[in-house]
């Protein structure tokens, strides 16, 4: 993690030294190692520098090509160093630094470097020959990179405050993504909370001169791809290759190394094979939270420790656990808020904040995180596609009550992973007679009428939601359960916004692998990967996803669907690589904790006051929001037990969240104190 910044004076204004320096004063946290800035003319670029790498020792920046030619600032880790060394034709005998491997990248394939780059950046080239600034972000968003662009001027930054340094970059809040806040909308990755500025989304390039702005696209995943080995074995160790690999190369720093551990077979694999592959002399530093102050039976449904014990237990981890049922839910949020520039949309980030302070007292500078891996490697449902498709309902029926076995659940199993595929894609199409016909098959199977199949999938699933929608309008209320006031969202055209973002898959059933790529990368990653980012830098760690290696998401995308969920149990190909790393009792768990409870538990006693507080200014939230429907939320809220009120707490969070955001940006303008807060 570094920070990047830079303008280009579009109209051929000369860039003043003040420029940059303002830019550069603003983006200390993140590089507190180092600084440089180059400008020339109309251009300007700047880099501050955090250490993580053995490499980045003996990085200075901005980076140039010997003629001058090229000059390139980059917040980037490049881990197919070896190819890319070979192939650019670099002397191995000397240390060669990622920013040199990219700026020859980029020199040798032009705006078709991004797909030869295996890693983590966000990146900007200004090639003097064609007085043209490129700039690209990685496949899964992973950098972040922020950019406001008009006639006169393009710049761009690693966080929105430092395009705030610009007395042109216009600072009025976009009420669209207010909307889609309220509302949990995240499907927009260009939009910020300022209207006029951009972010760049994950996988794409730009390209901006004096007279045009060009985008494009990198790497997308290949749902056509397909690997076929001809036993499972083979794939389990070609799986566990590309795991090892994904986690080895970002092993690669010149500082203490950490991760996160919630006890979930994410974190546990990263911690069990970082283990493996580490020199045994310096130890793991694995962070995790728990909650021995929640009541029963609260806490072990909360509780992990059973989990995290036994992946501690291995040779050569340093356990730190932080106490997070003592932790307000909002007592980061005023520091996180100058850090990330916005409202962060999520409910565990104050746990992340914990786990972030505690790894850095531990000196940690590289941190490893889980995020994602479900979606990476995937439960295996869309497998039930693949099988509807073929016709084989007796595997079809085998899994479902294999699943249901272990689950201790068939009923809930059968509706949710079975029906949707299948029944519900025949229904939404209107075919009737199959339908029909597959629900008699299915019903001999479960020993369900076809009138009860009937009733627990399609009605439940579509006609239910109908009558409620019809109902709400003939109350005159919203079609949607968020809490965004009627008349603000017909004025930002809120549902019509929405559906533009929707995807439908032109076939009534998609394949296995037709599904699992829609969801790569996912818009809702990319925030999260910006708010992780965030705050990794109040702390001057870098955050690393072995799960989000590009070349761990093609080979999981490519095999076949059996590979990931078989015999019952889903997630099986990780399961299967992670025998002899991982206790067997994490390795093959299938629950998880239920961490809503000690959430709720927080705002119902150490944060009643900040949500009380919502309606001290009801005018900061009132244009937006339905203030009746929140009082009443807000009443159910606190009349409720723990239990009966998870399913308020959300919307209660969110709209706090979103309150504090906009009465913070009123006192400081556009959140920039000086410095961050203490």
């Amino acid at each position: 993690m570094s920070a990047i910044f830079g303008l280009l004076y579009r109209d051929g204004r000369v860039v003043e030294p003040g420029d940059l320096g303002r830019m550069s004063d603003r983006f200390l946290h993140r590089g507190p190692d180092g600084s440089g800035v180059w400008r020339d003319r109309s251009i300007g670029l700047g880099h501050r520098l955090l250490h993580t790498t053995p490499e980045s020792l003996a990085e200075a920046w901005p980076m140039q090509t010997s003629g001058g030619n090229l000059v390139l600032v980059a917040d980037a880790r490049i881990d197919n160093r070896d190819e890319l060394l070979s192939v650019l034709g670099f002397d191995r005998a000397g240390k060669i630094t990622d920013g040199a491997l990219l700026l020859a990248a980029y020199e040798k394939w032009g705006r078709s470097a991004p797909e030869k780059l295996i890693g983590d950046f966000a990146f900007a080239v200004w090639d003097a020959t064609r007085q043209a600034i490129f700039c690209a972000r990685d496949p899964m968003g992973v950098k972040p990179f922020f950019y406001y662009v008009s006639d006169r001027i393009f710049v761009f930054a690693s966080e929105l405050k430092g395009l705030f340094c610009m007395p042109e970059v216009p600072r009025d809040l976009d009420e669209v993504q207010i909307a889609y806040f309220l509302d949990w909308f995240r499907s927009d990755q260009e939009r910020t909370m300022y209207r006029d500025v951009r972010r760049l989304p994950a996988s794409h390039w730009l390209e901006v001169d004096a007279s045009h702005v060009r985008t494009g696209v990198g790497w997308a995943a290949d749902p056509e791809r397909e690997i076929r080995y001809s036993t499972s074995e083979e794939y389990v160790e070609a799986f566990r290759e590309h795991f090892a690999e994904a986690v080895r190369c970002r092993l690669r720093s010149a500082f203490p190394v950490g991760s996160a551990l919630s006890g979930g077979l994410d974190s546990s694999s990263i911690v069990g094979m970082a283990r493996k592959l580490m020199d045994g002399d310096e130890p793991l530093h694995v962070i995790a939270a728990h909650f021995p102050g929640l009541p029963e039976p609260y806490r072990q449904w909360n509780d992990e420790s059973r989990y995290i014990d036994a992946v501690a237990a291995m040779e050569g981890i340093a356990l730190h656990r932080v106490r997070a049922d003592e932790r307000s839910v909002f007592e980061y949020l005023d520091r996180m808020y100058w850090y990330h520039d916005a409202p962060p949309f999520g409910f565990m980030y104050w746990m992340r904040w914990a786990v972030y302070e505690e790894a850095a007292r531990n000196g940690v500078r590289v941190f490893f995180s889980g995020d994602d891996g479900d979606s990476v490697v995937s439960h295996g449902y869309e497998r039930f596609n693949d099988l509807a498709l073929e016709g084989r309902w007796a595997t079809a029926l085998a899994e479902v009550e294999a699943m249901g076995r272990r689950l201790e659940s068939p009923a809930i199993y059968f509706s949710k992973a079975y029906l949707h595929p299948r029944l519900v894609a025949l229904a939404r199409s209107g075919r009737w007679g199959r339908w029909r016909e597959g629900s008699r098959e299915v019903a001999r199977g479960f020993d369900l009428s076809p009138l009860r199949l009937m009733s627990e999938s399609v009605f439940d699933a579509f006609l239910r939601e109908r009558l409620r929608s019809v109902y709400r309008r003939v109350r005159g209320r919203k079609s949607s359960p968020s809490l965004v006031r009627a008349e603000f969202a017909r004025r930002v055209g809120l549902e019509e916004r929405k559906r533009h973002f929707q995807t439908v898959h032109p076939d009534p059933i998609p394949t296995a692998r037709e599904s699992h790529a829609l969801v790569l990368p996912s818009p809702m990653l990319q925030h999260i990967m910006e708010v992780t980012d965030s705050m990794s830098s109040a702390f001057a760690i870098e955050t690393r996803c072995p799960f989000l290696d590009r070349r761990l998401i093609e080979f999981s995308l490519a095999i076949p669907s059996e590979q990931k969920l078989a015999d019952g149990w889903t997630r099986l190909i990780l399961r299967r690589a992670m025998e002899g790393i991982l206790p067997p009792e994490v390795q093959w768990r299938i629950h998880k904790a239920d961490l809503s409870y000690n959430f709720v538990r927080r705002l119902q006693n150490d944060d009643r006051r900040i949500l009380d507080s919502l309606f001290d200014q009801p005018e900061v939230l009132s244009e937006y929001v339905d203030m009746n429907e929140l009082r009443d939320l807000h009443a159910r809220f606190y009349s409720n037990g723990l239990k009966g009120a998870r399913h308020k707490s959300a919307h209660l969070y969110i709209a706090a969240v979103l309150a504090r955001w906009l009465r913070a940006r009123q006192v400081d303008g556009a959140l920039e104190p000086t410095g961050p807060p203490v």
